[in-house]
């Protein structure tokens, strides 16, 4: 999976969140019983038999090793896990434009994570009478240009391949297009990674 995202050593708040957002999903959060304990599992590790964790968090054990927690946020990669609570709400500024359920899905999957997303907002869609009537016509996504970066690894793409039953990160500096390509001997997700200060080399 890759992700794409602007380091700065001078703000760990999340760029494509506004603060009064990622202060509602911090608190719906902790409040989540579920995520709740995710999050401390996710801090204190992972067991390593899935038959021992809650019958909650099984869910999210094939993913496990994309999840971080961050000032009492959880990401599976860069995606922020949305909080149930707030389900409704996020899906309603998802199909503010009426965009279409292909659209919206690639949208939200841009920022938003839970369980079971993309069919929440395939029957959303599919039961609007605007969708149903412009669905087909809808206005395209406009074009959206990222940012240009004023020095090295200030923006980085990143992905995991696998060759030869090794796991490999490969980063792209988009300042320089210059391309690592490492062998993947820490498991910790790659915002872990990057959120430790452990730049490239």
């Amino acid at each position: 999976m890759s992700s794409e995202w602007r380091w700065s050593e001078q703000n760990s708040r999340n760029p494509r969140l506004e603060e009064t957002t990622e202060n509602h999903l911090r608190e719906e959060t902790s409040k989540d019983v579920t995520l709740a304990t995710l999050y401390k599992v996710i801090v204190q590790g992972w067991p390593e038999d899935r038959s021992v964790i809650s019958e909650s968090l099984r869910p999210y054990w094939n993913y496990r090793d994309e999840l971080s927690a961050q000032n009492g946020i959880i990401y599976k990669g860069t995606q922020v896990m949305v909080p149930q609570t707030m389900h409704k709400e996020m899906l309603r500024k998802i199909h503010a434009n009426h965009f279409g359920a292909e659209l919206n899905i690639r949208m939200a999957r841009e920022v938003l994570f839970w369980p079971g997303m993309k069919t929440s907002i395939q029957d959303m869609c599919d039961a609007c009478g605007t969708c149903a009537q412009y669905g087909t016509t809808a206005p395209k996504e406009p074009m959206r240009s990222l940012p240009i970066p004023s020095r090295p690894w200030q923006m980085v793409s990143q992905d995991i391949c696998e060759l030869h039953n090794q796991s490999y990160l490969v980063s792209v500096c988009h300042f320089s297009d210059w391309i690592e390509v490492d062998k993947r001997e820490d498991k910790r997700p790659l915002r872990t990674i990057w959120c430790s200060g452990n730049l490239p080399h």
